[in-house]
């Protein structure tokens, strides 16, 4: 009987071990180099792109060598249509979240593949978004996946209102973590073999 309870025990904690789900470790999206100076004190700056597959933003932050403190913002917005080009602008998206005089933030924003996300921040210390050191779109992967950030912006300080795209225009350097849904790493037949097998032991040990 003990041998068959210590077998039971051990069956539990494997049946657990491949039924849980594990919490992935958050991950910095590349969004390129501060360039230690930026734009502008009247509108903020930012980027945007479409997402490849399903994840969490987890986390936003200005870069290091940034100031934060009064004035500073982060913004995450989902868009409902593309981005129009400058001059145009566009109000039709949701804000999945605005902090104000804040330099870094802890989310939990879900993310859909295909969706369009712009993110926007300001550094109230230095009166300006960071810019990226590279001039242009930036090219990057989100979990292996290839992305490109493109330009966000709006003439404006504060929560976002009329925001547009611009072809070539620098980046502003926002920093975004992400984590994507952890997978199991045993296949569902054996996890349905060791619950059977977990069961025939309980039959044994009754």
């Amino acid at each position: 009987m003990k041998i068959i309870s210590k077998l039971l025990l051990s069956l539990t904690f494997a049946v657990s071990a491949v039924t849980g789900t594990a919490v992935a470790a958050p991950v910095a999206l590349d969004v390129g180099t501060y360039a230690g100076n930026g734009c502008c004190n009247f509108g903020l700056r930012g980027y945007w792109f479409t997402a490849p597959k399903a994840f969490r933003i987890t986390g936003l932050s200005l870069p290091t060598g940034a100031a934060g403190g009064t004035g500073s913002t982060l913004e995450v917005l989902r868009f409902n249509s593309p981005v129009p080009n400058w001059t145009g602008s566009t109000n039709d998206f949701s804000s999945l979240g605005f902090w104000a005089d804040q330099s870094s933030v802890s989310t939990d924003i879900s993310v859909d593949a295909g969706d369009i996300i712009g993110v926007l921040g300001y550094s109230g210390g230095n009166a300006h978004t960071p810019y990226n050191a590279t001039s242009g779109n930036y090219a990057t992967t989100l979990d292996g996946m290839g992305i490109t950030l493109q330009r966000l912006g709006m003439q404006f300080l504060g929560q976002a209102h009329d925001v547009w795209t611009e072809v070539g225009g620098t980046i502003g350097t926002i920093g975004l973590t992400y984590d994507v849904e952890a997978r199991s790493t045993v296949p569902e037949p054996a996890t349905l073999a060791l619950v059977a097998l977990a069961l025939a032991g309980a039959g044994l040990g009754r």
